[in-house]
């Protein structure tokens, strides 16, 4: 029994390392497909000290508490938002709330597992959605997005707020 306790534990430690080390090769892939020359950065994007990064928040706790996280590597300014917000009054002045955070709907995958219990196998599917990050130039209406999607998208978020901030602090006025 302790023997069979002992492979368990292993496994699920192997099994997290194995997740972990995903994670990491997923956000080393991000970090290379959110940059200017892959078009995810608008060229002019902290340029100006006053512009103020709008992100949008979608009103799910488990997107909103990682894009939440993954804003703290940004050291500009930003507000977090809900899309009905962007059009609003307050957000009006286009020059200083240039620019917008957000995805679209990525691809998706199906994913067919079953669970084998003592007395029968229960069979079900989830689907996964892949998410492209991008961000909206509100002054000229582009979408800046590479084309990069993932499920990793905790991972995802954190590489492109970490290249918004080498792009934001590169620029000397």
């Amino acid at each position: 029994m302790k023997l069979k306790q002992s492979l368990i534990l292993i496994f699920v430690i192997a099994f997290s390392f194995c997740l972990n080390s995903c994670g990491a090769i997923a956000k080393g892939h991000a970090k290379n497909h959110f940059t200017e020359e892959a078009n995810a950065i608008p060229p002019e994007f902290g340029k100006f000290d006053n512009q103020v990064l709008l992100i949008v928040l979608k009103k799910r706790s488990s997107y909103d508490k990682y894009v939440k996280s993954a804003a703290k590597r940004y050291l500009g300014k930003y507000e977090f938002i809900t899309a009905d917000q962007i059009e609003s009054e307050k957000y009006k002045q286009k020059t200083i709330y240039r620019y917008v955070f957000d995805y679209d709907e990525g691809s998706s995958v199906t994913v067919n597992d079953a669970v084998r219990t003592q007395y029968t196998t229960i069979n079900s599917s989830h689907t996964l959605i892949h998410k492209q990050f991008y961000v909206r130039d509100r002054m000229t209406d582009k979408k800046y997005k590479s084309g990069y999607e993932s499920t990793y998208f905790g991972k995802a978020l954190k590489a492109y707020m970490e290249n918004l901030e080498l792009k934001r602090s590169s620029i000397k006025i």
